[in-house]
This record gives structure tokens, sequence and C-alpha cells, in this order.
């Protein structure tokens, strides 16, 4: 039987996300609002769903008033006004199709609103919809498998379009000695310098592997037993 890919779940909230403060006022003439996320390079979005809290004015026309939802100018969903809506919380979900997910990508919502059938201001201050901040877009990610290559570093180290805070272990195979210790220093800061806002951390761990990426200082003479048996076995199959 084939594996199922490890996958993780992520809710972003527009408290996260959007602009401060997480919550979008649309009107007639300002009426779209939206947010960005990124994907890592190692991960691919298997199922997405936009979860809207808003509220829209007491004054709209049913129907003729809608929610307009876009992923990267595609057409996600259309939410219609209805009566009972107006002037009143209202939460709904739209679908978000995975395929139109790429490496960095905007969420765009367009507010359509009619106050009137003929004659209508777009200034009217009855032309509003607002966004709540606890909206959110949940995300299943499935992690791809990936070949030991250096070649996009400092992917998969730290990936820019991961919003998260980045943990990267350090690996010694024993106590550090002053030069092990400048070299992670600088390796450290290094990536600290990328990470910036995210936030970082630096694990250290003695004569062990996790099993996450990581960053192992070694020599010949001083390596890490887990580093000596992947090695072994890297050349007993490359013979």
């Amino acid at each position: 039987m084939a594996q199922t890919a490890p996958s993780r779940e992520v809710k972003l909230t527009f408290a996260q996300i959007a602009p401060p403060p997480g919550s979008m006022a649309l009107r007639g003439v300002n009426p779209n609002g939206g947010i960005e996320f990124g994907m890592r390079s190692d991960e691919v979005a298997s199922k997405a769903v936009l979860n809207l809290e808003y509220t829209p004015s007491p004054s709209l026309l049913p129907v003729q008033s809608q929610l307009k939802v876009y992923l990267n100018d595609e057409l996600m969903g259309v939410l219609p006004v209805t009566k009972e809506q107006l002037g009143k919380k209202t939460l709904a979900q739209v679908p978000i199709n995975p395929l139109f997910i790429t490496d960095f990508n905007r969420v765009r919502l367009e507010f359509v609103g009619h106050y009137r059938d003929v004659c209508e201001n777009p200034a009217s201050s009855t032309l509003w919809l607002d966004i709540g901040r606890n909206s959110a877009l949940d995300l299943t990610y499935n992690m791809l498998a990936v070949n030991n290559d250096l070649s996009h570093f400092p992917v998969p180290f730290f990936d820019p379009r991961d919003n998260r805070p980045v943990t990267l272990p350090i690996v010694f195979a024993d106590m550090p000695d002053l030069a092990q210790q400048q070299a992670a220093s600088i390796v450290a800061s290094w990536f600290g310098s990328r990470a910036g806002w995210r936030g970082q951390r630096f694990p250290v761990l003695y004569n062990h592997l996790p099993d996450r990426n990581a960053i192992v200082f070694a020599t010949n003479d001083r390596r890490p037993i887990s580093c000596a048996i992947i090695l072994r076995l890297t050349r007993r199959l490359s013979r």
C-alpha cells in the first residue's frame, strides 16, 4: 500500500495575516480587501476553506448585493446578501480550490453593494460590509518528498514563504570547542537575520540527530554517532 504523505493543518486568522487591526471595512468606493499567505516549497496544499464572519449594511438590496471571493484573481465563490442577513453578523464558508495555491497567494474580497435600483451614489454611507477579524483561512498541507539537495539553500532550513518561527537544531558530537562555537554562532546569526520578524530558535543537541532538518558540526575526528552510521550506509549503498 502507498503511504500517505505527512500533513499538517493550519488556521490563518485575519487577525494574524490581514492588515491591522485584522478587520476590514468594505465600502462602495473602496470595495476590495485582501489577505496574503505563502506556501513552503516542500509542501503542497490539499484542502482549503475560507471561513468568513461579516456584517452587511441593513440598507443593502438583498441578492443584488454580494461578496465575491477570489484567489490569485480566480473566482472561488459568490455570497449573495440575503434579507435575513441585513445588519446581522453572518458566518459563511467558501471552499478554495487548492490547485490554485502557489508559493505566494492573495485572497481578495470584493463587495458588490446596491441600496437602490437606480441613481445610486457609490459614496453613500449606506454602502458597507464589514469583515470580522475572526475570519480565517483553514489549510491542509501535505509534505513533499525532497532530495538531499542544497542547490536551493537556505531552503529547506529556512523558507521565506513560511511565516512561522524558525526552529533549526544545531548538532555537535560532544561539547564544542571554541572554533565550533564560533562557527555555530555565525550560522545562527545568519539564519536569525533571515528569519527576522518570524522569530527563531536554535536548540542544541549532542551526539543525536533530530527527526527534522538540522545543521551538524562535525570533523573527521569528531562527528555524531548517527552521522557516522549514515555515512557508512551511504558508502555501502554506493558500491
